[in-house]
């Protein structure tokens, strides 16, 4: 059984000690009684709860209705749009969209806000179905977006096919000096780091030496302590 509208929950749940002992309890509706176990009513509440909120989508459409519904069509285009029947409307094809009539484009949208849950393509529709109804009232043909990919052309004229090879030269020599101002700037870094390598060489080197010096100068002083007789004191650094 399938939740709907007209399924009412329990006002109170069983409590748990019955549950264990029975194993299954009882929804009711307008229509029949039926008995599931704990299990299933645990499916079956998960099933409702992915359902949409279509009280939701409902004041969604009854606001765009609303808001184009004062918009006032042009008399021959009202009684031409009266006078077209559902069934002539053609079905659309597996190749593309551009044969959706109105109704066939809000039911796209409507599905579209299902899967990605979300009002987005509800809105664009109602803004598209509101310029097009403002367009009309306004006694212009309905706006027909078409995206036509971008096609190169080519050169025809001798000065066309000049200008052409001319730019290409350019551009070859501009990669040339970017690439060669690249190799510049990357020689002087590297240059750099060599140096800065052989610095630091040579000041690790002067440490060492440093600290040779210090404790050849500590041992100095300490052994001539050792028979100094006016015994000074001597605090190191």
């Amino acid at each position: 059984m399938l939740f709907s509208d007209t399924l009412q929950l329990p006002k109170r749940l069983p409590n748990v000690d019955d549950v264990l002992d029975s194993s299954n309890f009882i929804v009711s509706d307008s229509k029949q009684t039926v008995y599931y176990d704990f299990d299933q009513f645990e499916m079956i509440a998960d099933e409702k709860s992915t359902l949409p909120d279509f009280d939701l989508l409902n004041d969604l459409m009854e606001t765009r209705e609303a808001s184009c519904s004062n918009t006032n069509i042009p008399a021959a285009i009202n009684e031409e749009m009266e006078a077209q029947n559902v069934a002539d409307v053609p079905e659309s094809s597996d190749t593309g969209s551009d044969q959706f009539s109105y109704d066939e484009k809000t039911v796209a949208a409507v599905l579209a806000s299902l899967e990605t849950n979300s009002v987005t393509p509800i809105i664009k529709e109602g803004l598209r179905s509101c310029i097009q109804t403002k367009r009309l009232q306004e006694g212009k043909e309905e706006l027909e977006i078409k995206f036509t990919p971008y096609k190169k052309r080519e050169p025809e004229t001798a000065e066309e096919l000049a200008r052409a090879a001319k730019r290409k030269e350019q551009n070859k020599l501009a990669a040339r000096r970017f690439r060669q101002r690249q190799k510049d700037v990357g020689d002087k870094y590297i240059k750099k780091i060599h140096r800065l390598e052989t610095s630091n060489t040579s000041l690790q080197a002067e440490i060492v030496n440093l600290r040779r010096a210090k404790a050849e100068l500590q041992q100095l002083l300490t052994s001539h302590l050792s028979v100094c007789t006016n015994n000074p004191v001597v605090i190191w650094p």
